[in-house]
């Protein structure tokens, strides 16, 4: 479905986003991921609605995810390879999703991104600044034309294939064009775009 950017600002967008969150989870789990979303967002310098773009995306608001394969689950959808440095096994995670032990999710999450905003020396003001410290924390401040991740036969590639070939028209319509092995940075914001404005349109009054 094509959609237009939205202003993410807008408190449609932002009563939008709650709307899903609280579609998804009890009243003791939305109050718990708001209270934590807010100090993560004060924490590394954006509003709380960055975080929760990315967590559509990610994991479409449901903080106790658990992808099929279980190779990723939680608010930000950890790997394996992103929890090593925080000494948690992806199977804790899992089983604290099984659980719906939210503070421990969402306190992973907390602390994660603020490990990200350390590294890049840098606020993470904007919801692609958020996005690319979960997704390839190298790029955060490069340009929209910077490739994150190529190759048809590149696990990395292929794990996040659904990001690839995402275009903006001339008449401002996101849409969804021929993948071609790259994803970049602008592709990356017009697919996370594309499902905020879906998810304002579904909870529009």
């Amino acid at each position: 479905e094509q959609a237009r950017p939205v202003n993410v600002l807008h408190d449609n967008v932002a009563q939008a986003l709650r709307a899903e969150l609280r579609s998804k989870v009890d009243a003791y789990t939305f109050e718990a991921v708001e209270r934590w979303t807010d100090s993560t967002a004060k924490a590394i310098g954006c509003y709380p609605e960055a975080i929760y773009m990315v967590a559509l995306l990610e994991c479409g608001l449901d903080p106790f995810r658990v992808r099929d394969d279980r190779v990723a689950a939680g608010w930000l959808q950890f790997t394996r390879t992103g929890l090593q440095r925080h000494g948690v096994a992806l199977e804790r995670l899992i089983n604290a999703c099984n659980r719906k032990d939210v503070h421990f999710v969402m306190s992973l999450s907390h602390a994660y991104l603020i490990a990200r905003r350390r590294q890049a020396k840098r606020p993470l003001n904007t919801a692609i600044d958020v996005y690319l410290a979960v997704f390839a924390p190298s790029k955060i401040g490069q340009e929209g034309t910077a490739v994150i991740y190529e190759g048809f036969n590149n696990p990395a590639y292929y794990m996040n294939a659904g990001l690839d070939g995402w275009r903006l028209s001339a008449s401002g319509i996101i849409y969804r064009s021929r993948k071609d092995g790259r994803i970049t940075i602008e592709e990356l914001y017009l697919c996370m775009m594309r499902k905020v404005a879906l998810c304002a349109k579904k909870w529009e009054k």
